[in-house]
């Protein structure tokens, strides 16, 4: 019988080694949800062919065979392929989770085996939310020259120690967590920050990066106008979420179309929220009208295009009308004017006549 002490080996960076057979982890971090992978290499050749792999799990006094030669009753969790390095097995655990970690696992080339306890740690395993896990509130001030944000991280691991915000492209610290909880190994953070923004007539793409164990991620970007309100008539601020106003039109989100056209200036009155403002009827008959306009323009005549209706100096347009050549205009018509300064000036004139004697 080899003794034990001349068949196993502690390695300083968490390994169980034995003369013949290394057991490690691949691929560090491992993300939570995803794959991980242990690698099972034989010191020599001849180990190697012995009668395949073994690989077991074995969690405080029971031990489970997971995979037997390559085959395993739990193909959808477990399977095991051949490394990149010649006497190299590797076994993957698919969408690992809190249950797969905190628990020892072993590979077998016939009577030599090596064990790797799996420890939940910082540096090992990580886990950064997804889109359904992170819930961001937005409030601005009256002057708009603060920005709040309250975000809720419903799952990460390990807790995040820091983060910070980009405005454009200016940094700005958070203060941290506010409020941390426990789920299971994850945890539940919340944030409350304020950021000083420029005021009104702006546009804003604002970044939260946090350090997540070794790696900066991006938990949250938004592009943000706030409009002067000029154009409103009620001279109010108006704030647009482009990136939301971009997601409805693109399909990617379904709301109130009503609710979304209001937001914005820009898109009032547009029922499809884009470049159409009329009926198809009335959109036909003004396209049949631009031709008539360019010219008209050409010939120094005054323009407007009202819906489907053309004036042509201040006149209907109808081909008998204005198209006629012998038409003579009105007594106050700007085309009884040599000069465009004097046709400027006649919208100043009064156009009803008083009586001699007064």
């Amino acid at each position: 019988m080899i003794l034990p002490s001349l068949i196993m080996l502690m390695s300083s960076y968490g390994q169980i080694q034995t003369q013949f057979v290394t057991l490690s982890l691949l691929e560090k971090p491992v993300q939570f949800g995803q794959t991980l992978k242990l690698s099972c290499v034989a010191e020599n050749k001849t180990i190697y062919d012995l009668n395949g792999v073994t690989w077991s799990r074995k969690s405080g006094d029971e031990k489970d065979v997971l995979v037997f030669d390559t085959l395993s009753k739990f193909e959808s969790k477990y399977k095991e392929v051949h490394g990149e390095k010649e006497l190299e097995r590797v076994l993957k655990i698919s969408k690992i989770n809190a249950s797969d970690v905190n628990a020892n696992y072993s590979c077998e080339f016939g009577l030599h085996e090596a064990w790797l306890f799996l420890s939940l740690n910082e540096k090992d395993y990580v886990y950064h939310p997804k889109e359904d896990d992170i819930h961001v509130e937005t409030a601005f001030n009256n002057k708009y020259s603060f920005i709040n944000l309250n975000i809720l991280i419903r799952k990460v691991y390990p807790v995040i120690r820091s983060c910070w915000f980009v405005l454009n492209t200016r940094n700005y610290s958070s203060d941290g967590p506010t409020k941390i909880s426990n789920k299971g190994i994850f945890f539940e953070l919340e944030f409350v920050e304020q950021i000083p923004l420029q005021g009104q007539g702006k546009e804003y793409i604002i970044k939260m990066i946090c350090l997540i164990g070794n790696a900066s991620y991006q938990i949250h970007k938004k592009h943000y106008i706030i409009n002067s309100g000029e154009n409103n008539e009620e001279g109010n601020n108006e704030f647009v979420d482009a990136g939301f106003i971009i997601g409805i039109l693109t399909g990617i989100v379904t709301t109130d179309l009503a609710r979304v056209l209001s937001n914005t200036y820009r898109l009032k009155g547009k029922p499809y929220g884009v470049n159409q403002q009329f009926p198809d009827a009335i959109e036909q008959a003004r396209k049949s009208l631009y031709p008539i306009m360019k010219q008209k323009r050409a010939d120094g005549c005054h323009v407007r295009l009202v819906r489907d209706i053309l004036y042509v100096n201040g006149q209907m347009y109808t081909p008998q009308t204005v198209d006629d050549s012998n038409a003579v205009p009105a007594p106050n018509s700007p085309m009884n004017f040599a000069t465009p300064e004097q046709r400027q000036s006649s919208k100043r004139r009064r156009t009803s006549s008083t009586p001699k004697g007064y």
